[in-house]
């Protein structure tokens, strides 16, 4: 590990912040773009809900809501449009018989994946010639930072 000077740190965190803004800016397009691919008129909330249960679920509301950080009534009226649309399944909850747990139907899972193909492709197309490797460290380091901010922001314990 090289050593570095504080101004040469501050630098590079403030040039990974602007990485980090033109990111969210991409995030944000490709979630709507990908939205509208999954269903016409969806809105990017609800995409992202959907997108957490494929890869979190099955969860209760409640647990979607806290992880998500989503006002409970917001995220009812968006588990109603995917349940109205095909794209969500509810399971009795078995350790609370009072609760349902929400997961991905079928149609739901087949419209997400034929969705993301595009993204991905995109991704094989720009990460080419980037080790393997590099790309699961990447990972790594964005699941650090995520659990991080969720732990400063008291959601994990």
């Amino acid at each position: 590990m090289t050593e570095t000077t504080p101004d040469a740190f501050d630098t590079a965190i403030r040039g990974l912040e602007s990485e980090f803004a033109h990111l969210m800016g991409h995030i944000r397009r490709s979630f709507r773009e990908t939205a509208h691919r999954v269903s016409p008129g969806m809105l990017p909330g609800t995409y992202k809900v959907l997108s957490f249960l494929a890869s979190d679920g099955p969860l209760t509301a409640s647990d979607v809501a806290e992880r998500l950080m989503i006002d409970k009534g917001h995220l009812s009226r968006m588990i109603k449009d995917l349940d109205e649309r095909g794209l969500v399944q509810r399971d009795v909850d078995p350790s609370d018989k009072r609760a349902s747990l929400l997961s991905v139907s079928d149609l739901g899972r087949e419209r997400l994946n034929a969705a993301r193909r595009p993204t991905r492709e995109s991704l094989k197309i720009a990460l080419v010639g980037i080790d393997p490797a590099d790309i699961d460290t990447t990972s790594r380091v964005l699941r650090a930072l995520s659990e991080l901010s969720a732990e400063s922001q008291g959601l994990v314990q």
